[in-house]
């Protein structure tokens, strides 16, 4: 039997970003592009060109720190809403998901 993926590993399947044939059923299509546009729609990204020796690439630079910061905060909060002080009473699942939010 296969070890579970991770986290990361999931976040490059959906993204496209792995190289493994497989796995491309789970794909979801043009995800960057998709979320960089709706996040320059509402302002919290700019659209740059940056200039490389051969080519030119499109960067998203935040225009504001503060939409990022309120979005950590929000996810914080629905994360640590139902926390418990206690560990032997915490949940494993939340325990999981806050240490996988530290190594993002």
């Amino acid at each position: 039997m296969d070890p579970p993926e991770t986290v990361q590993s999931w976040i490059e399947y959906l993204s496209g970003e792995t190289w493994n044939p497989l796995k491309l059923r789970y794909q979801l299509r043009n995800v960057r592009e998709r979320l960089a546009k709706n996040l320059v729609e509402k302002g919290v990204l700019t659209t740059e060109k940056q200039n490389f020796i051969l080519f030119d690439m499109t960067t998203h630079p935040l225009t504001d720190g503060t939409a990022k910061q309120r979005l950590i905060k929000k996810v914080q909060d629905a994360m640590l809403g139902k926390w418990v002080n206690d560990p032997h009473r915490m949940d494993k699942r939340q325990i999981g998901r806050a240490s996988c939010r530290e190594r993002v």
